[in-house]
């Protein structure tokens, strides 16, 4: 199916919506930035699995690859757990 759009305003509506931004990605290129998890509440599966990684000693970076969260929102999270 077709849109009926041109290609510059999807760009430019994508980049509204926060779904890519265009200013860091090679010409023409629709990558996604960062996590795209965004205000999504955390649900007790994820935060078992924060606490796992926690005691296992994992690294903030490590933790937001895995857990597909910004490291702002995993170092917000372990506060709010008690974790630090």
């Amino acid at each position: 199916s077709t849109l009926h759009r041109t290609e510059r305003s999807i760009k430019i509506r994508l980049k509204h919506l926060r779904i890519v931004d265009l200013s860091k990605t090679a010409k023409g290129s629709l990558k996604p930035k960062g996590p795209q998890r965004k205000n999504r509440l955390w649900d007790e599966h994820e935060d078992e699995i924060l606490i796992n990684l926690h005691e296992e000693g994992s690294a903030v970076p490590t933790m937001s690859k895995a857990l597909e969260r910004t490291e702002p929102s995993i170092k917000a999270r372990m506060k709010y757990l008690g974790l630090r």
